[in-house]
C-alpha cells in the first residue's frame, strides 16, 4: 500500500478534502497517510470503502467473544 507522509500542519487552514484530493491524485484510491507515529488508511472509492468496512465487520464478528 502506498504511504504518504507529512506534517499535519500541511492540511490545517484549508478544507481537509483539498490536500486529500491532491494525495489521491498522487497515491491512488487507497493509501496510508502517516503523521509521525500516527497512521490512517485513506480510501477514496465508495465501493472499496464499503468492501473494506464489510470485511472488517465480519472479522470483528468472528473474533468477538460469545456469551
Amino acid at each position: 500500500m502506498p504511504e504518504a507522509t507529512g506534517d499535519v500542519r500541511e492540511i490545517v487552514g484549508q478544507p481537509v478534502f483539498v490536500p486529500l484530493y491532491k494525495l489521491y491524485l498522487t497515491y491512488g484510491k487507497i493509501f496510508r497517510l502517516s503523521f509521525g507515529p500516527k497512521s490512517f488508511v485513506v480510501v477514496s472509492d465508495a465501493a472499496m470503502a464499503k468492501q473494506a468496512s464489510t470485511h472488517a465487520l465480519h472479522i470483528v464478528q468472528r473474533t468477538a467473544p460469545r456469551n
